[in-house]
């Protein structure tokens, strides 16, 4: 994202770090992967927010809204076929994408 973009984030690491860890650890490592991703947005200048995950029809119907009126869309860095599913995950783990790696079937 540019210096002064805005990064929003649908999360639902409550729950599985709970159900996982328990509520003494899981609360505390869940809060900590919200604070990082926050941290390093307000260090690059991006605005962040996040919006805990629910099971939603009507939720997912105002996000089908949005990204048909354009409100919302998805930046692809690049897009891979499935034969070389191999060399996107190279290519993620080098840090260098600056939006979604896509894999085409």
């Amino acid at each position: 994202l540019k210096r002064g973009g805005h990064l929003s984030t649908m999360i639902g690491g409550f729950p599985a770090a709970t159900k996982k860890y328990g509520v003494v650890l899981g609360a505390p490592i869940a809060v900590g992967q919200l604070a990082s991703v926050t941290l390093r947005g307000w260090a690059r200048g991006v605005g962040v927010h996040h919006v805990l995950r629910e099971s939603s029809g009507e939720l997912l119907a105002q996000i089908t809204r949005r990204i048909e009126a354009g409100a919302i869309r998805a930046v692809i860095d690049r897009t891979f076929p499935l034969e070389e599913v191999a060399a996107a995950h190279a290519y993620s783990e080098t840090g260098r994408a600056r939006g979604k790696i896509v894999i085409s079937l």
